[in-house]
């Protein structure tokens, strides 16, 4: 945010803006039903030379002890909204940025603040006070709004700042309006100039190895980075939903990004899907819990310096679905290698050899179980993770096997 506020307009305010908004979406603590969304709103209270430090530090604060406390907040929102009529709850209300709770709460403390001088405290409320009146203005819940306005109002102690929030709800200028439209020009711009690059080079042929082409074509393209999107997708569905439409997966496949930021939210991402497992009624949350605590515990402690090797990422993610269906033929073998402990050996590829080396728990499952994990594998040598080592004496037995069951004497038409 500080990046943001202090750079010029360039590469690194367009980069920090595009964190933000990543951020933003993941946690919502902006609504972002509105168009413009409330970022924009916020982005461009900020867009002074004025803001000083330490208004950037009330932010960083209100942030923090939202991601840290969301139930608090809401129960905050959610009790504003009964005392003004019982019968309202916040789903029945216009949308609502969160933070704004978190920013007037620790309003009172900041004003206390004996290192922010009088200059920068007029400074910080003159933002708080915009970014109320740009939530007006796209349609934010007014009940809302007004008491968090009234609090502001009622625990500044000096007449000056007091001054500056009774003015927070009056109708936005056009200086304000021209800001306003700025943010949101500047983001459209920068979207655009994304797709046209992308466009750019999905046409753009590659310059030279066109044998490289060829075998690209004969064997099989090397593995796509996993979709940002998935990092968002499953937000917002039901729950069971969105484990059985694969979105939970797709999340899973973003440990084994390139990007260290999407690591990163993939993991916090799984963190709370985890927490909505265990207080969901899904018949089949408790072994899915299990099986993406045991993924975060593998990929925690090296998605910092390195992707989650690519075939460990498939398992899992594969094993997701596994685990929504009881019939599965792998799911006594998954729930056993599940129990063996928390966390995974990321320089092996997980349960090959009590699928391989092992029968299967149903009859008549062998090809279908050797099938499975031979996909997992697959994905794993496309991006030359697999160490021959681990995996090529599986499949030698694999394939004694199955050329045994292919004998005449075996065949069952």
């Amino acid at each position: 945010m500080m990046l943001y506020v202090w750079s010029d307009p360039g590469t690194i305010r367009n980069g920090a803006e595009v964190v933000l908004r990543s951020i933003n979406h993941s946690e919502q603590m902006l609504q972002e039903s509105t168009d413009p969304p409330a970022l924009d709103a916020l982005l461009a209270s900020l867009a002074s030379s004025e803001i000083p430090e330490s208004s950037c530090a009330l932010l960083d604060n209100a942030i923090t002890r939202l991601l840290r406390k969301e139930l608090h907040y809401e129960n905050i929102i959610l009790g504003v909204l009964r005392e003004k009529d019982s019968a309202r709850s916040s789903s029945d209300c216009a949308p609502f940025s969160r933070l704004l709770a978190a920013l007037v709460e620790q309003w009172p403390f900041y004003a206390r603040l004996e290192q922010a001088t009088a200059a920068e405290k007029a400074a910080t409320a003159r933002t708080l006070s915009k970014l109320l009146r740009y939530c007006k203005h796209l349609g934010e819940e007014s009940v809302l709004l007004s008491h968090f306005s009234d609090v502001l109002v009622n625990t500044s102690d000096e007449g000056d700042l007091k001054d500056i929030f009774c003015t927070a709800l009056q109708p936005i200028d056009d200086d304000d309006l021209q800001k306003l439209a700025a943010v949101g020009a500047a983001a459209k711009a920068a979207g655009e100039s994304k797709d046209a690059a992308m466009v750019s080079s999905e046409l753009s042929p590659e310059p030279d190895d066109d044998q490289e082409l060829d075998d690209d074509e004969d064997y099989g393209a090397p593995a796509q980075l996993p979709d940002p999107k998935a990092l968002f997708k499953w937000d917002g569905k039901d729950l069971q939903e969105a484990v059985e439409d694969g979105d939970i997966s797709d999340l899973i496949m973003c440990l084994c990004s390139d990007i260290l930021g999407t690591r990163v939210q993939a993991l916090t991402g799984l963190g709370k899907v985890v927490q909505k497992l265990q207080h969901s009624s899904y018949v089949e949350q408790e072994m899915i819990t299990l099986l993406l605590q045991e993924t975060i515990h593998t990929a925690k402690p090296i998605i910092r310096t390195r992707p989650l090797p690519t075939y460990v990422g498939a398992f899992a993610a594969k094993a997701v679905l596994v685990e929504t269906n009881p019939q599965h033929f792998l799911y006594g073998t998954l729930n056993r290698f599940l129990h063996r402990g928390p966390v995974w050996n990321v320089d092996k590829v997980p349960m090959i050899q009590a699928v391989f080396l092992h029968p299967p728990d149903i009859d008549n499952t062998f090809h279908a179980c050797t099938g499975w994990m031979l996909e997992v594998i697959y994905e794993g040598l496309r991006t030359s993770e697999v160490r021959a080592i681990d995996v090529f004496p599986c499949l030698e037995l694999t394939l004694i096997e199955l050329g045994r069951q292919c004998l005449p004497a075996q065949r069952s038409f």
